[in-house]
């Protein structure tokens, strides 16, 4: 099995497209669905099938989530293996991808998308404090000792 890139969502950092197998199973599953493709935890091993989720509030990008993570029928264990017509026979029986309540499909795609942009927003907050905690420990250490200087109008002094 070669695995691709991965999924780019702050959510599932860990997954990985699965680019090519023995079977050609990960491209059957993108010719079933465009919008699917098969993917793999890197730590357990474990399958599932990712689905590129378009912005729903203004239309512009889109993220990939993990809408199912594949299990064997008949054992109800994760499928951790090389794909086969398991993969396949999950996606097909679940349809994973086609929902009965559309408008409940809808906001949990909005809440998703939400999600992400905040995960993400806040990663970059993290990755630039450090930055920020050295910027204001550098500045008070320069004005540790210097004594701010006062300006008194010469007609205050003159009075006195």
């Amino acid at each position: 099995m070669k695995l691709g890139d991965p999924i780019g969502s702050v959510m599932y950092e860990d997954w990985r497209f699965v680019e090519e197998d023995l079977y050609d199973i990960s491209k059957r599953v993108t010719e079933y669905d465009s919008e699917a493709r098969l993917a793999r935890q890197n730590d357990t091993g474990h399958l599932g099938l990712a689905r590129r989720i378009a912005n729903p509030l203004d239309g512009g990008g889109h993220i990939w989530v993990i809408a199912r993570r594949l299990q064997d029928k008949d054992t109800a264990e994760p499928l951790a293996a090389e794909p086969d017509a398991r993969v396949l026979d999950e996606q097909q029986s679940s349809d994973a991808f086609r929902c009965q309540d559309l408008p409940r499909w809808r906001k949990a795609q909005q809440r998703m998308w939400v999600l992400e942009e905040e995960a993400k927003r806040l990663r970059v907050v993290e990755e630039n404090m450090a930055n920020a905690e050295e910027f204001v420990w550098t500045f008070r250490k320069k004005d540790l000792g210097r004594n701010d200087s006062i300006l008194v109008p010469s007609a205050v002094a003159n009075d006195g």
